[in-house]
């Protein structure tokens, strides 16, 4: 089927031929909600990365909503595309979170051992010492650029955000208003776009 004809369908059945190996179909949908990707991207922060990379993972969670949609529930496309962009981030942003003191974690001692002439600092798997070290200079200094910025009650806030609690945890968490704490993202992403 060529492109232009899709618009004539609805994105259940282009969602169908998608998963049956048409790649047009494919390509289709990951154009036509491109524009949903972005939408949800702009609302989280990647530790380590940029907005591309949120990007990238949003992306990656609509191609796998095509797919893995099933003609057969009542979900609509968008809805379940809508679950499985924001599903896919947010896995992206808590790992990110969980590793990002991963090269510290792994790092080992410079000391002889009885068992060993000499054991070499080794400092995660893949990266050299020197990336890993520009990477920590980087980390540290906009680390103390954010703690200048924000309030006290920001940092709380962005902490257990960037941790993956909702909303609703943070306001129980903090003994706060869920719109005082909604509030506050949205200062912190202002406060944050204006460093980056």
């Amino acid at each position: 089927m060529k492109k232009n004809d899709f618009s004539k369908i609805s994105d259940e059945e282009i969602a169908s031929l998608a998963a049956a190996g048409d790649k047009n179909a494919m390509d289709f949908l990951l154009d036509k909600h491109r524009h949903l990707v972005r939408a949800i991207a702009r609302g989280f922060f990647l530790f380590g990365g940029d907005s591309d990379d949120v990007l990238q993972e949003g992306m990656i969670g609509l191609f796998k909503a095509i797919r893995d949609f099933d003609a057969e529930k009542t979900v609509s496309f968008v809805a379940f595309a809508r679950l499985c962009i924001k599903r896919q981030i947010m896995t992206a942003v808590k790992t990110a979170n969980r590793n990002k003191n991963k090269p510290l974690n792994s790092a080992l001692s410079l000391e002889q051992s009885e068992d060993s002439d000499f054991l070499p600092v080794i400092i995660g798997t893949d990266d050299n010492p020197e990336t890993i070290l520009i990477e920590q200079e980087s980390i540290s200094f906009i680390t103390r650029q954010v703690a200048d910025k924000l309030s006290c009650f920001e940092q709380k806030v962005l902490d257990l955000y960037l941790s993956g609690e909702t909303y609703a945890e943070i306001s129980r968490d903090l003994n706060k208003e869920p719109k005082s704490i909604d509030n506050a993202i949205q200062r912190i992403k202002r406060k944050l776009a204006k460093l980056m």
